[in-house]
């Protein structure tokens, strides 16, 4: 084997590991399809908060066979940001010589993280000076994450909020849409002109497409942004119980209607009347929640309309 060769494969792959996905000398060494979506994710739970520092443990040496080669590590991954667990990974830095050596994939226990990524389609992609690229990525629990970067090349402050989120449809289907709705909502940023937000979203398995809306201060206007993915379905016998923050968010979902009742059945001090006001409630904020998605639907069917138009012409 060329010892030059493989120097080159090796200082590739450390170069790789202990960089940042957004560093303009990382990108020179990552093929560009890989290098995408590991951008979006880095700056995105990098503005979530989680910043880590590699410690590379052990590597190499390399294996190369004509243009591709892979290279065999452990690193630990230290938090340096305000969320985040130490933890030690084991992986496999693929990598193809396209004018010289660039990773196009990383192994984790054998699975893909290039094939378990895929992009988020974003409708529109850009409006009024705000642009949006996501990606999402399938986890080994059956889970989704989704990472968005927000960019405002306009001359004007906005604010960026969730407008809503679709469920697939099944038990307590209108009741857990409405409930997610109020959640969803409470999260809002303020971008300023020139910058860049990323935000990382880890909805539950059922949603479909989620909302966003951008709103100028003293205008009417607003502009949605509706940002869909596909989700991969894995063997729900293969995937083990484990108890963890999406888990508890869809328990108390599940949990409001009866929480609520016991509340009104202490103020009203009567189980019947509790059962009316709780009927009224529930139908109130169901029917908020059907005739708000009704309108988005409307609006995303009526940009589909108007693209498909100019794109014929």
């Amino acid at each position: 084997m060329d010892e030059r060769t493989q120097a080159e494969v090796l200082d590739v792959a450390r170069r790789y590991l202990v960089g940042e996905s957004a560093d303009p000398e990382v990108a020179e060494i990552t093929v560009p399809e890989f290098h995408e979506p590991m951008e979006v994710f880095s700056v995105a739970f990098r503005g979530a908060g989680y910043e880590f520092e590699t410690v590379v443990e052990s590597f190499g040496p390399a294996e190369i066979s004509g243009d591709t080669a892979s290279v065999h590590a452990r690193q630990r991954l230290v938090p340096k940001g305000r969320k985040g667990t130490e933890q030690s990974q084991e992986l496999t830095i693929q990598l193809v010589n396209r004018e010289g050596w660039k990773v196009r994939d990383l192994l984790f226990e054998g699975s893909s993280l290039a094939a378990r990524c895929h992009r988020v389609l974003v409708e529109p992609a850009e409006a009024e000076g705000i642009a949006i690229r996501g990606w999402a990525r399938d986890q080994s629990d059956g889970t989704v994450c989704v990472a968005l970067l927000v960019r405002n090349d306009s001359q004007r402050r906005w604010r960026v909020r969730g407008a809503g989120a679709v469920w697939e449809k099944g038990r307590l289907w209108f009741l857990s849409q409405a409930v997610w709705k109020m959640l969803f909502l409470g999260s809002e940023a303020t971008l300023p002109p020139g910058i860049q937000l990323g935000a990382v979203l880890a909805p539950p398995a059922k949603i479909e497409r989620v909302w966003l809306r951008a709103s100028r201060r003293g205008s009417l206007r607003s502009q949605l942004f509706a940002l869909s993915w596909e989700q991969a379905r894995l063997d729900a016998s293969a995937v083990p119980f484990k108890w963890n923050k999406r888990l508890s968010l869809r328990l108390a979902v599940r949990a409001v209607p009866f929480v609520g009742l016991a509340v009104l059945v202490a103020v009203f001090a009567s189980v019947p009347a509790a059962l009316v006001a709780s009927a009224l409630f529930a139908g109130t904020a169901v029917l908020e929640t059907h005739w708000c998605l009704y309108r988005l639907k409307h609006k995303l069917a009526r940009f589909r309309a108007q693209s498909a138009s100019v794109g014929g012409r």
